[in-house]
């Protein structure tokens, strides 16, 4: 029991980070359920609901992001073949954890809606065993990260069974009921058999979200010897730096792999916008107002938290100052910010575009437009904040950050699209308080106590 209980305690929180996200979130959800109960100022109810709801996403974002990566990672350990039953013991308490999350989004759709448990535990719980499956399977892959925006496919197609078809109708059925839970306890049996029976399970790929690389062989490869002389005098010090802090050269010779990311965005991120229907005319009523902001928010501070992570090995060796790199840093962590951004919209806003009839419609499509970008620029400096290490503050402005990307979303698919303004003023008041804090951060760096980071092999 001690080692289901220490996995489950692993996939719900595995790091300082996320044992903060889960601690505030619970603490979030329990005050507004009390609140709720005991009819605590009737009038301030729905600011309760919103609480309960921000509460239950606070504990969901670790587990759904990084359960699957987490869980792979235990099950590559060699210490486990050592263990009796120690793959038995992990994939019970993956079983066991989705369980606890389900229930607690069950509860609180119940609490906050007024509908019944049972339905909503079922959904939950079979659309976070598929994310699961999904992220465990693909993370073991260079693009395996892709599988996050695989969301905007599954998931629209669940809401659209929902709302359109007798999806909803059935699971409110007790046959209905039963024969989910059939299937998703089939599903849960069947990965555990296939996990059990291999003998071996391979760690996860997390550097291929940054890096995208082909070996040499062959002729390629003599082709890169012979032209080496003619290189070396282009690898300045400076260039060295920026190489490092891409994982790759920012040359002509990179525009190719550059090029791939980009259409490789425009696929995952475009094309399903088109094909899904949109939930309004408008953008922001629409479902592809989603995948925009997702490639927005975590994808910008993955590049900001990385090069950060990078920059920490050039403070001496790059002949730069504190300043100078981190102002270096974030040149490279906007242009990569803005080609993700622009890639993911590059389909999407000419359709809203055609579709604009006076002068409102150009303001309330900017404003649209300039969020993803506010709403980067915020998840950017809170990445660079991240150099000295995880600290309570820089806990705090993720969290923040997560707050307003998480209304971001969420307001306009509810059907409100009023606090669009206001939001984009707070992000654009917010940016520069953060870039400050991160400069901070970057000026006060003690590293007798935080000694830069050995330099990864794949980099290397």
């Amino acid at each position: 029991m001690r080692g289901i209980g220490r996995t489950m305690l692993l996939l719900l929180c595995w790091g300082p980070l996320q044992r903060w996200l889960l601690a505030i979130g619970l603490i979030l959800t329990l005050a507004g359920r009390a609140a709720l109960a005991t009819l605590w100022h009737p009038d301030l109810r729905p600011l309760f609901v919103l609480q309960m709801a921000f509460g239950a996403c606070l504990v969901l974002i670790s587990p759904v992001l990084v359960g699957g990566i987490v869980f792979r990672s235990l099950s590559a350990a060699r210490a486990v073949a050592l263990i009796p039953n120690g793959r038995l013991k992990l994939v019970i308490g993956a079983f066991a954890s989705h369980l606890l999350l389900a229930l607690l989004v069950g509860t609180t759709q119940s609490v906050t809606t007024g509908k019944l448990i049972a339905p909503v535990f079922m959904t939950a719980y079979a659309i976070l065993s598929l994310q699961f499956f999904g992220y465990y399977w693909s993370c073991q892959y260079r693009f395996g990260g892709f599988w996050l925006l695989s969301w905007i496919v599954w998931i629209r197609l669940i809401i659209v069974a929902f709302k359109a078809g007798q999806l909803g109708a059935w699971l409110n059925t007790a046959h209905g009921l039963f024969a989910a839970s059939l299937v998703v306890s089939g599903a849960w049996l069947a990965f555990a058999l296939l996990y059990l029976r291999s003998r071996r399970v391979g760690v996860p790929v997390l550097d291929g979200f940054m890096i995208w690389s082909r070996s040499a062989s062959g002729a390629s490869r003599s082709a890169r010897l012979a032209n080496t002389a003619a290189e070396i005098p282009h690898y300045t010090r400076r260039f060295a730096a920026r190489t490092l802090l891409l994982g790759m050269p920012w040359n002509r010779s990179s525009m190719w792999q550059r090029m791939f990311w980009s259409i490789l965005i425009l696929v995952l991120v475009g094309i399903p916008a088109q094909l899904i229907r949109p939930l309004g005319e408008s953008i922001g009523s629409s479902f592809a107002w989603v995948p925009i902001l997702v490639v927005a928010g975590p994808l910008a501070w993955a590049f900001a938290f990385t090069m950060t992570q990078r920059a920490r090995l050039l403070w001496l060796a790059s002949g730069l100052a504190r300043v100078e790199l981190f102002r270096l840093v974030e040149a490279y962590s906007w242009r990569l910010m803005v080609i993700a951004i622009c890639a993911a919209m590059l389909l999407t806003i000419p359709r809203f575009l055609l579709a604009i009839g006076d002068l409102s419609g150009v303001v309330h499509l900017a404003t649209f437009v300039a969020i993803p970008f506010a709403s980067g620029a915020a998840f950017l400096y809170a990445g660079m904040s991240y150099v000295t290490g995880r600290r309570l503050a820089g806990t705090l402005i993720i969290i923040v950050c997560a707050a307003i990307w998480l209304v971001n979303i969420g307001f306009p698919l509810s059907g409100t699209v009023a606090p669009a303004p206001i939001l984009l003023a707070l992000q654009v008041v917010l940016v520069p308080v953060l870039r400050a804090l991160a400069l901070r951060q970057w000026r006060d760096i003690d590293w007798l106590l935080n000694r830069p980071k050995r330099l990864p092999a794949r980099i290397a």
